[in-house]
């Protein structure tokens, strides 16, 4: 008697794996069934798992493309994999061939039916995807199946949707519906990282059409949807791992589950505009600007060294603030260092334009220049600049020139409550390290150690305040997530009433995620920072200054577009010295500055008090 050939379908009860209900077989050729069937008798035979799954991908005629690296899969240990769903069907054929390479012990978590193919029954954990009655109680078997996996230090794939990727009408965009926040209650009880992958691609229009008539259809029409991807390239990118410290329960699950879907999304987002402006799809990278870009003249030549050297050696003792190895740190007025100040605002310029921003000008000096305090880092071997800041006490130009005498004004209107608060501030800004300096720690640490000493000289200043630039360069996403996320978190409402800005960004771009569900969840500065990351494909995160400041317990208080800086979106940042991080104080001012300089404050509020 001659064998049954295999199949997926067989009608009448026959001893296929997939038995289809009458209403779907009465759909066959809508569905497909035919074809994918007849794709599947043409790969039988085929035992082995891998085998089998490069020959599905060439029975489909689908290429994959792998953009990155998945050297950031961890090799060994529990590790889960959360992509998004963009198929139905083809992206856990594409992910389990590329993780078989790197993980053998890897598992899916996708449809029961998919259990019941002969090929693959050792790959998947299956689950009822189709909320049919006692679904709910027949997935707690699975799950734990998941999570024993993974405690005994296996990989899991899991697509988090639950549901494939579909038209949303209110987003205007093909999307995954929000993520099931078991894939980080598993991450956590697992204690394994979550490494975020993006697959690029989306099914047909009439996959979308039909699904807004009823969910139903798209899922009769998801076989016809695994063929009609011939002759296609799949591109895959994988992130990097989350790690999730703190214990998820109910709606914080929530929330991290929406962070990893951003982290995904971003993924696709960031690869697509390779962190450079002009070529972000679907979005105006300009979205904040109401003017073209500056035209920029060429930078000024540089300052020979020796009459530098010249401006420094004239340098009274008092306005050396610290020494470590070749280099030293000043803090001096204008007049004083003419030379000096000129290649700061050559360097100044030269920075900012690496970062996107910048005057246009030569040379960045303005007239705040002429009498505002430059403190800068000297290489006393190389002999030149390594970074600067400039500062105001903001009492004195208050006195001198009013609220117009700080540059923060131009940026910000003042409400007269706030001037109390200034007159115990120091307004910092336009910050930089030379570029070739820029990747090395000691420069910024020794800026930073150079306010924490003039601070201890002159401890009647209790907070710093200043702008931090985020460069028009980043992907208008970023800047949207950026300000939303330091509103949810880090926004003083109480000072920030008293502060308007003169040109208050306006962008709501449409974004594949969650913004307000996403942003409750992201009070953490490095979880924050490496989701702007993947948005710009890893080339910047969130700006350092802005990292450092939130960390020391800085507070925001306005936000503006700045048109003159390149359309630099400028974050009005106030962080209060006598409350913030002790040991970092430390650090930065010495010890016995630290302990002498609280003390003293503290010695001022008892006095208050007692009056």
């Amino acid at each position: 008697m001659k064998d049954q050939e295999p199949s997926l379908f067989v009608p009448n009860g026959g001893a296929g794996p997939l038995h289809p209900s009458r209403w779907f077989k009465s759909l066959g050729k809508i569905a497909a069934l035919d074809q994918l069937d007849e794709v599947y008798r043409s790969m039988a035979g085929r035992r082995d798992l891998k085998g089998f799954l490069e020959e599905a991908l060439r029975a489909l005629q689908v290429q994959v493309r792998l953009h990155g690296t998945t050297e950031t899969i961890p090799r060994h240990g529990p590790v889960i994999l959360a992509a998004n769903h963009p198929f139905g069907g083809l992206e856990g054929i594409i992910l389990a061939r590329i993780l078989l390479d790197i993980r053998p012990d890897v598992k899916i978590l996708a449809n029961w039916l998919l259990a019941q193919i002969q090929e693959v029954r050792q790959l998947v954990i299956g689950v009822d995807p189709f909320g049919r009655k006692g679904a709910i109680e027949r997935n707690v078997r699975p799950l734990r199946r998941c999570l024993k996996w993974l405690e005994s230090g296996g990989a899991l794939v899991l697509f988090p949707a639950g549901t494939v990727s579909h038209v949303h009408i209110r987003r205007r965009r093909i999307m995954d519906p929000p993520w099931n926040p078991t894939v980080a209650r598993l991450a956590f009880l697992s204690r394994c990282p979550v490494v975020p992958v993006y697959i690029e691609g989306r099914n047909s229009l009439l996959f979308q059409l039909l699904g807004l008539v009823h969910p139903r259809l798209r899922t009769l029409m998801l076989p016809r949807e695994l063929l009609n991807k011939s002759g296609t390239t799949v591109s895959v990118t994988v992130g990097t791992p989350v790690t999730f410290r703190d214990p998820l329960p109910g709606q914080e699950a929530c929330h991290a589950a929406e962070y990893l879907r951003a982290r995904t999304y971003a993924l696709g987002l960031g690869r697509v505009s390779g962190g450079s402006p002009g070529t972000r799809t679907g979005f105006s990278p300009h979205a904040t600007s109401s003017r073209p870009l500056l035209q920029r003249s060429p930078v000024a030549p540089s300052v020979p060294a020796e009459l530098l050297e010249q401006d420094v050696r004239c340098l009274p003792d008092t306005d050396s603030l610290l020494q470590s190895g070749p280099y030293r740190v000043y803090c001096t007025t204008a007049q004083r260092i003419p030379h000096v100040m000129r290649e700061i605002g050559r360097l100044r310029e030269i920075a900012f334009r690496n970062a996107g921003e910048g005057t246009g000008r030569s040379i960045d000096l303005d007239r705040f220049d002429a009498y505002y305090e430059h403190l800068f880092v000297w290489h006393q071997v190389e002999r030149h600049v390594v970074g600067a800041y400039r500062i105001a006490r903001a009492d004195q130009i208050l006195r001198r020139f009013g609220l117009s005498g700080l540059y923060t004004h131009t940026l910000f209107t003042y409400k007269p409550a706030i001037c109390h608060l200034l007159q115990t501030s120091l307004e910092l800004g336009r910050s930089f390290v030379r570029p070739e300096y820029q990747k090395a720690y000691a420069p910024l640490w020794l800026l930073w150690k150079g306010i924490g000493r003039y601070v201890a000289r002159r401890r009647i200043y209790t907070h710093l305040i200043g702008p931090v630039s985020i460069s028009d360069d980043y992907h208008v996403l970023s800047r949207h997530l950026i300000q939303s996320v330091l509103q949810a978190h880090y926004f003083s409402w109480d000072l920030g009433r008293w502060v308007r800005a003169r040109k208050p960004p306006r962008f709501t771009p449409s974004a594949p995620w969650d913004t307000r569900l996403l942003c409750r969840g992201l009070g953490d500065v490095d979880l924050f920072s490496e989701l702007v990351a993947d948005l710009e494909d890893r080339k910047r995160s969130l700006p350092v200054l802005l990292r450092h400041y939130l960390k020391v317990g800085g507070t925001v208080l306005g936000f503006n577009v700045d048109p003159r800086f390149s359309n630099a979106l400028d974050v009005l940042v106030m962080v209060d010295l006598t409350q913030g991080d002790y040991k970092l104080l430390e650090k930065t001012m010495g010890k016995e500055n630290a302990r002498s300089y609280l003390a003293w404050h503290a010695g001022r509020c008892r006095t208050a008090k007692a009056a």
